[in-house]
Formats: C-alpha cells, structure tokens, sequence
C-alpha cells in the first residue's frame, strides 16, 4: 500500500529531518488550526493543544506550498522537547505566524458554490446553469424570509483549515463593520438617487402643466424636455427612458398590406 501511494505520488517533497531538528530553522513556518476536541481525544494525548470552546488548537509545520494546498507536518510533544523550549513559546510562535501565512478571505456563499461547482464539473461546468439556480434558491429564500441575511464562508487562501480564521484578533468585528459601512454607504447613495428622481420627477411635471392638454401634431421640442432616450428592444417594442428614470414601453404596430 504504501509503495502503490509513492508511485502515484512520485512529487512527494524530500524532507530534510536536519531541519526538523532546529526550531530555529522552521519556527516562521509554524501555525494553527483547530480539531474537534472530543473526535480527537487520543490524539490529543500526544500533543500540544490549547483549548477554545469545544475545539482544540493544534500546531503544525507549513513545510512546502502547492497549488492543490499544503505539505504540512504535525507538532507533537516530542518534537517540543527536542527543541528544549515550552509550549507557551510553540504558541505564541503559531498565533503570530498563522494569520500573516494563511490570511482570512471572506466570500459569499455563491461565489464559494461556483467555485467548488466548478472544480467538481471541469469541463462540463456550466456558469449560466449554476447561475439559474442560485438566482432561483436566492429568490425562494428571500421570499420566505426577506431580511434573510446574505451570507459568507470565512477561510484562508488554499481553503484547508480555514476554521482557524475566526480565532484571528478582529477578523470578524473588521468585517462587520466593512459590511455596515458599505450599507451605510448605499443608503445615501440611494438616498441621493432618490431625491434627484423627486427632483427630476417635479420638473417632468412642471413641464407637463405648461404644455398643452391636447396635441394636435407632434411637438419635436416637448419630446425632447421629456424623453432621455429610447432604447429599440426589438422590431415590434420601443422603451422610452423619461428624464425622471421611468420607462415606458410601446409596442410597434404594423400595417400589413
């Protein structure tokens, strides 16, 4: 079994054990991540772990970077005592390093779905498919319960233990308050769009009331002051823009002869 797995892996990295022994060498490669604490109990028992709600924090080596993830190696307590140093010393090693190695990334839920979609379908993935399908689960979502909030997956670059994310100093609170900012920052853009229409709106009106209340031919100069532009959707439908933002459409009626 094992030699079936080295002919199927003939890239595996070489491991210099040399660089094991230093914990000075590879100190800046050590970070983070977190196991549940009571599916791992055994496995705990030889290593070095810190507690966080029904989790544990681990420590491992970041040994080699790839574009499918991580060559990584477990810390356990053993490797602690070679290095003649102290578990405090292991983590606070592993807070500092792991969010400037593997820093949050925040998504939408969508975008992670396309993604994975994506890398599962390969050639047979279909963008506009996926698309449909999430507009449609988005519509049926909203329509049950319309405040429901968009949400997001907190993880790293790679994707591989990104639980540890949300253990980073003010990740989360940093996020929360991009994300008001950014709905502060709509509501007045909204705002403003809103008074501009009010305004454009009243001026549509006022020359309406100067305007004639019946024409008997077509008035070139009050169709300009009223329509922004027309848009040929098609042979048989006009959309006409007012200054105000609203549209109008007409259907184009043809004599057959």
């Amino acid at each position: 079994m094992i030699y079936q797995l080295y002919l199927e892996n003939p890239g595996l990295p070489y491991l210099d054990s040399r660089v094991l022994a230093s914990y000075q060498e590879i100190k800046d490669r050590i970070v983070y991540k977190l196991v549940n604490t009571q599916a791992n109990r055994a496995m705990l028992d030889y290593l070095p772990h810190m507690p966080f709600h029904d989790m544990s924090l681990v420590c491992y080596l970041l040994m080699e970077q790839r574009e499918q993830g991580y060559v990584t190696a477990l810390i356990h307590k053993d490797h602690v005592q070679a290095w003649k140093i102290r578990e405090k010393e292991l983590f606070l090693a592993a807070l500092e390093n792991t969010p400037r190695l593997l820093p949050p990334v925040i998504q939408p839920m969508s975008d992670v779905l396309r993604q994975l979609a994506k890398e599962a379908l390969g050639e047979n993935y279909q963008k506009e498919t996926l698309d449909a399908l999430l507009e449609e689960a988005d519509k049926q979502r909203t329509e049950k319960q319309p405040v429901f909030p968009t949400l997001y997956v907190l993880s790293n670059p790679v994707g591989v233990n990104g639980a540890a994310c949300m253990t980073y100093p003010h990740v989360i609170q940093n996020f929360a308050q991009q994300l008001r900012a950014a709905k502060q920052a709509k509501g007045r853009r909204l705002d403003a769009e809103e008074d501009q229409t009010i305004a454009r709106t009243q001026h549509l009106l006022n020359i309406l009331d100067d305007a004639p209340e019946f024409l008997e031919t077509f008035d070139g100069e009050l169709f300009g002051e009223l329509v922004d532009k027309i848009i040929v959707e098609s042979n048989e439908r006009l959309r006409f823009c007012l200054i105000n933002g609203l549209k109008l459409t007409e259907n184009i009626e043809r004599t057959v002869r």
